[in-house]
């Protein structure tokens, strides 16, 4: 079971019975608009990490069993050509130092084989940096 959302009551749940957590780090406005809290930078996500682990404690649970997807904007770095390499490195560094586990990218849609491309693109490279 995962559950999603940024809410602290979101992660108690996640705490006491799920594998793992997918909060989203985005802007204030478009928080609003999916109804979760924000979240904007990977160090208040860090903070929210340190809460769900702390939780976990709380909950008898061991928080390295917990995992930690997280979706950004970064996540359409496949999509969006105004998105540097360098800039995307070192996103995912700081959401590796955060706790994250793993990244959400979202690849080409419009063929399978542009898909299939971006993903072997995307792996050759940032791979050191998925778990």
């Amino acid at each position: 079971i995962w559950i999603g959302g940024n809410s602290r009551s979101g992660r108690r749940r996640v705490a006491r019975l799920a594998q793992g957590w997918t909060p989203l780090l985005l802007d204030e406005h478009t928080a609003n608009t999916t109804r979760t809290p924000p979240l904007t930078t990977p160090a208040e996500l860090a903070t929210a990490i340190a809460d769900l682990h702390e939780l976990a404690e709380e909950a008898g649970r061991d928080p390295a069993a917990i995992e930690v997807q997280v979706q950004s904007p970064q996540s359409a770095f496949l999509t969006d050509d105004t998105m540097s390499s360098e800039q995307h490195r070192d996103h995912l560094g700081q959401l590796a130092e955060a706790g994250v586990t793993s990244f959400v990218v979202q690849v080409p849609a419009d063929d399978v084989e542009h898909a299939r491309d971006g993903l072997h693109r995307y792996a050759a490279d940032f791979g050191t940096y998925v778990g």
